[in-house]
């Protein structure tokens, strides 16, 4: 599944309070103004995916060793290096054509891994948090709880029931 971002972040957010708005049944009858709503919302990502970089294949290919090499732990100016860019040039083609940081793109890499571990395996929390390159089962821990709210205990545990 393909990760949608927008832009005009100014415009999305306008376009989504004004259908919560409608949700919280202010208007009778919107079901026209609805759909122009959403037509606004299809057009302006058709719209922003016409004009973004259809291909990458230095950034590509760095996404995949991301993918390949997460459970060593990524360092981001080697990769940049190793990628002929400087670790600017790297970082600025990266957040183009992904619509996110490397970092934001790690982040997300080791927050799915770890979840469908959690949810798929019985492995020891530990030997789950070298998987997914960290160096220990507390800073894992700690970084888990940030982003999802729960621990991975309690994710496991309601990932089951």
């Amino acid at each position: 599944c393909e990760h949608v971002t927008f832009k005009d972040q100014a415009r999305l957010c306008s376009t989504l309070s004004t259908l919560e708005l409608l949700d919280s049944g202010v208007f009778e009858n919107d079901f026209e103004y609805r759909r122009h709503l959403f037509s606004d919302l299809v057009v302006q990502y058709a719209i922003e995916r016409q004009n973004a970089p259809s291909a990458d294949p230095v950034i590509e290919s760095a996404m995949n060793e991301i993918k390949r090499s997460l459970h060593l732990g990524v360092n981001l100016q080697s990769l940049g290096e190793r990628s002929g860019l400087s670790y600017v040039q790297f970082l600025r083609r990266f957040k183009v054509f992904s619509g996110m940081s490397p970092s934001d793109y790690i982040i997300t890499l080791r927050l799915q891994k770890a979840k469908s571990m959690l949810a798929d395996t019985d492995l020891l929390i530990k030997e789950i948090s070298l998987a997914c390159g960290f160096e220990n089962e507390y800073y894992f821990s700690n970084f888990f709880k940030k982003h999802t709210s729960l621990s991975p205990s309690a994710f496991r545990a309601a990932s089951r029931t």
